[in-house]
């Protein structure tokens, strides 16, 4: 029996991801980069199989996860031609900022379409849920790793653009959620490809902030925006993905209707 595209992307990817893990930091990029690579394929060609009514999303989000991966091979380069030197920040990372924020555009997007007329209950909610995490980063990652005298104050402020852009892209895609229109398994996937890259992110930072990491700390930062990737690309890939940019006709509870 054949398994449906978004199954064989999602699965294919994971399996990558697992095995992967065992076999040291080199093989993970490699994964990673395969993943990634191929998320972008497949979300380019779910928006021409199933035609959504807006593509601008989905093409966005695969702009962002494009960028992610120019980012990792320019790293390497960087690496390369500076003797094995890192530099932070970098080119790379600058292009991770533009991931980021082509991303965050994208899901901003979704949400949008997806609201019946003016939605402001769900945004405010949403920046409600994101303050909530955000104290939480702030105080146990940030505040400590911001008042480290040893740490350059350009890589500081880097990695505190990071986090912000994080906590933004969780945001957005909590308006998502608590906005009106169907949770389709396209949603359901897109969302735990959103969840895998802040729980990176928020790893990064405390390995970052700290010298004492977790057993598996360092496997976990390459394994899950591996898998998140795989999500991304399977999300698109699934015939649910079209309702994701249609707009609703429910409109949200608490806003007036004409």
């Amino acid at each position: 029996m054949r398994l449906p595209t978004w199954l064989t992307v999602l699965v294919g990817g994971t399996v990558m991801a697992l095995l992967s893990a065992p076999l040291g930091e080199d093989a993970q990029a490699f994964a990673l980069l395969v993943t990634g690579t191929s998320s972008v394929v497949a979300v380019r060609a779910g928006v021409m199989r199933w035609r959504p009514p807006e593509r601008a999303p989905w093409y966005l989000l695969g702009l962002g996860v494009a960028l992610f991966m120019v980012a990792a091979v320019a790293r390497e380069v960087e690496l390369a031609l500076r003797g094995g030197v890192e530099v932070y920040p970098s080119f790379a990372d600058a292009l991770d900022l533009l991931g980021y924020g082509s991303a965050i555009a994208g899901v901003h997007l979704l949400a949008r379409l997806r609201a019946h007329r003016s939605d402001p209950t769900s945004l405010i909610d949403a920046v409600i849920v994101a303050c909530g995490v955000g104290v939480l980063v702030w105080v146990s990652v940030m505040v400590p790793y911001l008042q480290d005298p040893t740490r350059p104050m350009a890589g500081r402020a880097v990695d505190v653009a990071f986090s912000a852009l994080s906590l933004t892209l969780f945001a957005a895609t909590a308006r998502l959620a608590i906005g009106p229109g169907a949770k389709s398994p396209s949603y359901y996937l897109l969302a735990a490809s959103v969840s895998g890259a802040l729980i990176t992110d928020v790893l990064t930072s405390l390995q970052q902030a700290s010298a004492v990491g977790f057993t598996g700390e360092a496997v976990l930062i390459l394994f899950l925006p591996t898998v998140a990737f795989a999500a991304l690309g399977a999300g698109a890939q699934h015939p649910s993905m079209v309702e994701l940019t249609t707009r609703t006709t429910v409109p949200a509870p608490g806003v007036a209707t004409a």
